[in-house]
């Protein structure tokens, strides 16, 4: 699903892949590399292999969004509390305020009714409020018309980065996305 989504961004999006806790995050400094056209893919946020993003390098990510950076990472959680949890628990710590940079969540459960044997359970919003975060589930109307106006915002014309059919395939792929190779 995150690689569906990667075509959502703006074509001039420079992509950061972050390597886990070989990462030194010299990009933070780099002079030629500038955050608000910047996207850091995080293949996970856990653990259980040193490729995976934890530990201060969590925290390092969460300053590169304070930064302008976008954010677009996958973690194992059975719910969106649970993976807020995982950020602001034992041994992370993260202030709840900052689990607001994952700004939408997209929890997959199994679904016998897709190829791929996965679905969409639902789409949730994080904002951060004064106290915490807010969480927000968005119905599927609200997560269409968020990525619509997202594409609107990002691009005059969504068909000179792809014809309107390959479009609306892509967005399908939210509801029944293609099985994993």
């Amino acid at each position: 699903m995150l690689t569906a989504l990667l075509d959502f961004l703006p074509p001039a999006t420079c992509c950061i892949y972050p390597r886990g806790c070989f990462e030194t995050f010299a990009f933070m400094s780099d002079p030629t590399v500038s955050p608000p056209e910047s996207a850091l893919l995080i293949n996970e946020i856990s653990p259980h292999l040193p490729v995976y993003l934890w530990g201060p390098a969590v925290g390092r990510v969460l300053e590169a969004a304070r930064r302008g950076f976008t954010l677009l990472a996958t973690a194992h959680a059975d719910s969106v509390h649970d993976f807020v949890g995982a950020l602001t628990g034992s041994p992370l710590h993260i202030p709840a305020t900052e689990t607001a940079a994952f700004e939408f969540v997209a929890v997959l459960e199994r679904s016998e009714a897709n190829q791929s044997g996965r679905g969409v359970r639902g789409v949730w919003r994080l904002q951060s409020t004064r106290d915490g975060v807010a969480i927000d589930q968005l119905n599927q109307a609200e997560f269409q018309h968020d990525i619509s106006r997202e594409i609107a915002s990002t691009s005059p014309d969504p068909e000179s980065w792809f014809p309107r059919q390959e479009l609306a395939d892509r967005q399908r792929v939210l509801e029944d996305p293609l099985p994993v190779r």
